[in-house]
C-alpha cells in the first residue's frame, strides 16, 4: 500500500511509513487470514487484512494525540505526534482511513472475479457496512469519547460497553471482513459477532492484566 503513495518524498507520506512500519502484532489482520482460511475457498483477502491494519493505526494515533490519552511513547518508539506534530499526525489518522477504504474497494474487485458481480456487491456493501458503523459514533470514536467524558460512577455495564466499542468493535470488523471476502455465509453474520465479541472482551482482559 505504500507504494500507492507514489515515489515523492513529503512529510505526510514519511509519517504514514513511520506509523505503518513501527512495529506491533498485527492481530487483526492474522484473524482476517485465520477466518477466511477456514472456509478453504483459499480466496485472497490480503487488502482487507492491510485495510484493517490502517483502520487500527488510525485509531492509535489518534489515541496518542496530546487532547486524547496523551501517550508519548507507541510501541517503544515515540508516538506520530511527538515525532512529526500534532498536525501531521491527525492527517496522517485521515489518510489511512481513505486509504483503507480503497483497499476493500481492490478486494472487492478480486472477490468479484470468484463470486460474480451479484455477491460481491453485496458483500462489499456489508463489510464497508460494518467498517463505518465500528469505527464511528457506535464504534470506536464513540468508545473514546464515552471513555474521555464519561461523568460519576459506571456501571459495569457501561464500562464493558465501552471495551466493546474501543476494542470489540475492531474485532468484529476482522471476523466479518474475513469471513465475507473469504466465501462465508452471509447468514451466519450473527453467529460471528458474537464470536468477535467474546474475543475482543478476553483480549482487552489480557491486555488489562499484562
Amino acid at each position: 500500500v505504500l507504494e500507492r503513495l507514489g515515489t515523492k518524498k513529503h512529510s505526510l507520506k514519511e509519517a504514514i511509513e513511520y506509523a505503518l512500519l513501527s512495529g506491533g502484532k498485527r492481530i487483526r489482520p492474522l484473524i482476517i487470514f485465520i477466518i477466511a482460511n477456514s472456509l478453504e475457498k483459499r480466496y485472497d483477502v490480503s487488502e482487507t487484512a492491510v485495510a484493517l491494519e490502517l483502520v487500527h493505526t488510525s485509531t492509535l494515533i489518534a489515541d496518542d494525540l496530546p487532547c486524547m490519552d496523551n501517550d508519548e511513547e507507541r510501541r517503544n518508539k515515540p508516538s506520530l505526534h511527538v515525532v512529526f506534530g500534532e498536525a501531521t499526525a491527525l492527517l496522517t489518522s485521515y489518510a489511512l482511513i481513505s486509504l483503507s477504504y480503497d483497499c476493500l474497494r481492490l478486494n472487492a474487485k478480486i472477490f468479484r472475479e470468484k463470486e460474480g458481480s451479484d455477491k460481491a456487491d453485496m458483500v462489499y456493501n456489508l463489510v464497508v457496512e460494518n467498517l463505518t458503523f465500528n469505527t464511528g459514533i457506535f464504534g470506536v470514536l464513540g468508545g473514546q469519547h464515552e471513555d474521555l467524558f464519561m461523568v460519576g460512577n459506571p456501571s459495569l455495564e457501561d464500562f464493558l460497553q465501552v471495551l466493546h466499542k474501543k476494542t470489540g468493535a475492531l474485532f468484529e470488523l476482522a471476523f466479518v471482513a474475513g469471513w465475507l471476502f473469504g466465501g462465508g455465509d452471509i447468514e451466519l453474520l450473527p453467529i460471528l459477532k458474537q464470536v468477535a465479541a467474546n474475543f475482543g472482551l478476553i483480549f482487552q482482559i489480557k491486555d488489562d492484566l499484562l
